[in-house]
C-alpha cells in the first residue's frame, strides 16, 4: 500500500513538472495587442440618410486624442473634459471622410457612448437625394498613434452589403454600388 501511495505522489509531481515545462516557453512570447475599429454604415431609406456607428477601444481612442490635442480628455469617464465632444468631432472631421458619387459629404457627429472598454461614435449623413453609385471612405482614425491600426468597415446600401479594411498603407478605398 505504501508503494502505491508513493507512485501516485510521484505521478502528480511528474504532471506538475510537465506542465511547468510546457508553460515556461509561453513566458517568452510577448502578448501583441490588436488595434482595430469597426464602422457600420447603413442607409436608412425612410430618412434618406446614412447612419454611421464606429466602435473604437476607449483607451486607444483616449490616448490618440490626448496626443492629438495635447491634453488629457478622459473620454468615457467621470473626469471627461467638458468640450470632449467638440474635440472628438474635430478629430473625426480630420481623420474620417466619406465621398458619395465623387462628392464629399459632411456628416453630423451625433454623439458617443462609453461601454466598458469601448466607445461608440454616432454620425449621420443626411438628405441624400441621388442614388449612390460609389462611396469612397478615408479613415485614418488612430493610425498616427498606432501604425498597426486596421479600420474595418461594413456598409449596407439598399440591400447591398460591402466591406473593406483600411490601414496606414491603404487609408482609403472605393466601393461601387452600380
Amino acid at each position: 500500500m505504501f508503494h502505491r501511495f508513493k507512485f501516485r505522489k510521484n505521478k502528480s509531481f511528474l504532471h506538475l513538472y510537465i506542465l511547468i515545462l510546457l508553460f515556461i516557453p509561453l513566458l517568452s512570447f510577448n502578448l501583441h495587442k490588436e488595434y482595430y475599429s469597426l464602422t457600420n454604415i447603413q442607409y436608412d431609406i425612410t430618412s434618406n440618410s446614412f447612419q454611421i456607428t464606429s466602435r473604437v477601444f476607449a483607451d486607444d481612442f483616449d490616448l490618440a486624442l490626448s496626443k492629438y490635442f495635447d491634453q488629457n480628455l478622459e473620454i468615457g469617464t467621470a473626469r471627461e473634459i467638458k468640450n470632449a465632444d467638440t474635440l472628438i468631432e474635430k478629430y473625426l472631421i480630420k481623420h474620417f471622410q466619406i465621398d458619395l458619387n465623387d462628392q464629399n459629404y459632411t456628416y453630423k457627429f451625433l454623439g458617443k457612448e462609453a461601454e466598458k472598454d469601448v466607445i461608440y461614435l454616432y454620425m449621420e449623413i443626411r438628405d441624400i437625394s441621388a442614388s449612390i453609385e460609389s462611396m469612397r471612405i478615408k479613415n485614418t482614425i488612430l493610425q498616427t498613434t498606432f501604425p498597426e491600426q486596421e479600420n474595418i468597415h461594413k456598409i449596407r446600401y439598399k440591400g447591398i452589403n460591402k466591406s473593406m479594411i483600411l490601414t496606414k498603407d491603404k487609408p482609403s478605398g472605393l466601393l461601387n454600388f452600380s
